[in-house]
């Protein structure tokens, strides 16, 4: 009887970890794809050349290259920094995607930091870390 008790709690906690598991890929699965259209909707909001130096500045980022990262950054307009900054910053970041206020401000600082370490001016670190915190690099 005990042996056929621990079988059928078995099975059902074989079940329940199935169940768990698929609602755990669902909720990435979900979230990736809202993430998408977020990082999409907000790109929108940006004028096409705007949006043509923010994939330069990201490929630059991607490749190593810091000095092409900061000389593109140096090449945007005082204005249109201003745009981007306040499109980028962790206020814009959803609740759905959100850690927090102290959560998304710690995620930013730090990875901005970790930027200008490593020779980034301070709006070429605000800019990408913008772009990565945002999911940007996934539609750019």
């Amino acid at each position: 009887m005990k042996i056929l008790l621990i079988l059928i709690g078995v099975i059902v906690g074989f079940f329940l970890l199935l169940f768990i598991a698929g609602m755990v890929i669902a909720a990435i699965t979900g979230s990736k794809k809202n993430r998408k259209v977020f990082a999409m909707t907000l790109l929108d909001q940006l004028p096409t050349e705007l949006i043509q130096k923010l994939r330069e500045i990201f490929k630059a980022h991607k490749s190593g290259n810091v000095e092409k990262v900061n000389k593109i950054t140096e090449s945007i307009s005082a204005v249109q920094i201003h745009e981007v900054m306040n499109l980028l910053s962790p206020k814009s970041r959803p609740a759905q995607f959100s850690s927090g206020k102290l959560g998304d401000a710690l995620a930013w600082t730090a990875l901005e930091n970790g930027l200008q370490e490593n020779g980034y001016s301070n709006n070429a670190s605000r800019i990408v870390a913008g772009i990565i915190n945002l999911d940007l690099d996934s539609v750019l």
